[in-house]
């Protein structure tokens, strides 16, 4: 069917000590003031010039490029790799599914191709099941402690299988689902498995409500997105931003722990990041997305379902954003620590184009 073939189309698997260096020139402020991704002019650089390249953005408010950062954007997309044949090389499958998580009501397809010497083949699908698998955390019914058959199909070239976790009613928490299939390659039997998650819609730990504020906030743009939470715990939420020629421009992360009942979950994207970037305002949220943790359940991660409301910024200037660098204890303790090493002859310079690819 339609959903079917979309799936398949969407997912394609004792020695010497080393003697210390002599510490690395140093270089003035000056110097240090460079362009993104530019090592310092006719010289190597020093592991102190790459990290002040590399931290000029806090770690949870970095620049978004949907190219290079794909997992960001389509972050519940699969991107299952081919595995060769166990009793022969000259096969290989991928197995794979349209989705990492599922929530609520949807359903989950799960694919095989299977090729020979790079071509596609035809294969005979022996079996193929899901099972349910949770070892920790409240226990499971009776009826989902033995595997479940699917009925693979045969659409496009691939052995595809829906299922909808959502018609096991007794599974009241978020569980990991195991599908299996067994198939006959013409030279013996192969077993491929593949992990997914699942939540009932009425096990969520929090929703996103729709509501939102925004402000500029030391120099950056601050989102405060509403979530109602039915368990208090430790979250992380993630969101990207996108500006008015819908181009990537930042994601931002908040971890932290919610208490129950009426939140805001704090989204700062870096004001440099959007300078940088080079963004046209005003901005939107896109790919708002969450879970929280518990260490005691089996998934630790219980995700939330995505929000209904989306948001827009009212801002429509980069007048009120800061080009200043991300200042902090942490990025201050660091630089201290490497000059420290530096004195000490222990940081071996850096070739320009390493420089310049590892900050890219």
């Amino acid at each position: 069917d339609a959903a079917a073939r979309a799936a398949v189309a969407t997912t394609t698997a004792t020695a010497a000590p080393t003697p210390p260096r002599a510490p690395s020139a140093r270089l003035t402020v000056a110097d240090r003031a460079l362009a993104p991704g530019t090592a310092p002019p006719h010289r190597t650089a020093s592991a102190i010039d790459l990290y002040l390249a590399q931290s000029q953005y806090p770690p949870t408010s970095q620049p978004l490029d949907p190219a290079r950062n794909p997992d960001l954007v389509s972050w519940n997309v699969r991107t299952d790799e081919a595995h060769a044949a166990d009793l022969d090389s000259r096969v290989s499958y991928t197995f794979s599914g349209d989705a990492y998580w599922v929530i609520g009501d949807r359903a989950i397809t799960t694919f095989l191709k299977v090729s020979r010497n790079g071509a596609p083949t035809d294969v005979r699908v022996v079996r193929g099941s899901v099972t349910v698998h949770a070892p920790r955390g409240a226990p499971l019914a009776a009826e989902l402690q033995a595997p479940i058959p699917l009925q693979y199909t045969l659409v496009d070239g691939a052995w595809v299988a829906s299922f909808r976790p959502a018609d096991l009613t007794t599974i009241t928490r978020s569980v990991d689902l195991v599908f299996e299939i067994e198939f006959d390659h013409g030279v013996a039997h192969q077993i491929a498995r593949l992990a997914a998650g699942y939540t009932p819609a009425a096990a969520a730990p929090a929703r996103f409500t729709g509501t939102y504020r925004e402000a500029i906030e030391h120099g950056s743009l601050v989102v405060y997105a509403g979530v109602e939470v039915r368990d208090a715990g430790w979250y992380d939420v993630d969101a990207n931003l996108w500006d008015a020629a819908n181009q990537g421009v930042a994601w931002t992360r908040f971890k932290g722990d919610l208490a129950k009942g009426p939140q805001e979950v704090r989204l700062l994207f870096f004001g440099k990041v959007l300078l940088d970037r080079h963004s046209t305002a005003p901005w939107h949220l896109g790919e708002l997305r969450g879970y929280r943790y518990d260490a005691d359940a089996s998934p630790p991660e219980q995700y939330l379902d995505a929000p209904t409301v989306g948001f827009t910024t009212q801002v429509a200037t980069l007048g009120a954003l800061s080009p200043a660098e991300w200042d902090s204890p942490q990025r201050a303790e660091t630089l201290r620590a490497l000059a420290a090493d530096d004195a000490a002859g222990q940081l071996p310079p850096i070739p320009e184009e390493s420089f310049d690819n590892a900050v890219r």
